[in-house]
């Protein structure tokens, strides 16, 4: 890699600005400067999925518990997979994942068949021998949706809504948690002023094209 070559610029430059960026990070506060030494701004992500990749192929999966898993994704930081050993060797799994983190540290959210990952709530149902997902919330949710008498600019106010519709459509996997669910969140948006016509409009054309 680093004898390739993208356009005019090597590897090794971009190295170079990514050491620069990364390792030169100032703010002010109280009246001083303070230089952070500890993480990533800035390319936070970009960063952490490079990182993510190494780490996936030189260490993740080289590991003696890799092997009993049957499927595994991962977004960002956050991994999912599933898990046909024990729970014991899930546990000591963990233990040698976090031995070998480089500096990361991992946690497993798990309870059953259940699971929680990033806004999703995970649920595998064994009887019909599938998945099922629906919308995950934490504790300390909280309706913070743009007011609709806000001065953004009106496309943006509909986009919001176009897109938390379209977001839930693509969430859940059963029609009856997406009746639920779409219900609450039409209520969250008529609770920030916007009128109940413009958004049930919305709705019935994401239902109509099948989004």
């Amino acid at each position: 890699i680093h004898h390739s070559r993208m356009g005019d610029v090597t590897v090794q430059s971009i190295c170079i600005l990514l050491d620069l960026v990364v390792k030169n990070n100032f703010f002010l506060f109280d009246g001083k400067i303070y230089q952070q030494v500890c993480g990533v701004a800035t390319v936070a992500p970009a960063f952490t999925n490079l990182f993510l990749s190494w780490w996936e192929l030189t260490v993740f999966t080289k590991l003696e518990g890799y092997k009993y898993i049957s499927m595994y994704k991962r977004y960002t930081d956050d991994l999912f997979f599933i898990w046909n050993g024990s729970i014991n060797e899930l546990n000591s799994f963990l233990q040698d994942i976090n031995g070998h983190a480089c500096g990361l540290k991992f946690e497993i959210g798990i309870c059953g068949t259940n699971v929680h990952f990033l806004d999703l709530n995970i649920f595998m149902d064994l009887d019909n021998r599938k998945f099922i997902s629906s919308i995950y919330k934490k504790d300390t949710y909280a309706n913070n949706f743009l007011h609709f008498e806000s001065k953004h600019p009106l496309f943006m106010k509909v986009n919001l809504i176009h897109g938390q519709l379209i977001r839930l459509s693509r969430l859940i996997s059963e029609d009856s948690g997406f009746e639920t669910e779409i219900n609450k969140l039409v209520l969250m948006f008529v609770q920030r002023e916007c009128p109940l016509d413009k958004v049930n409009k919305i709705r019935d054309e994401i239902s109509k094209n099948g989004y």
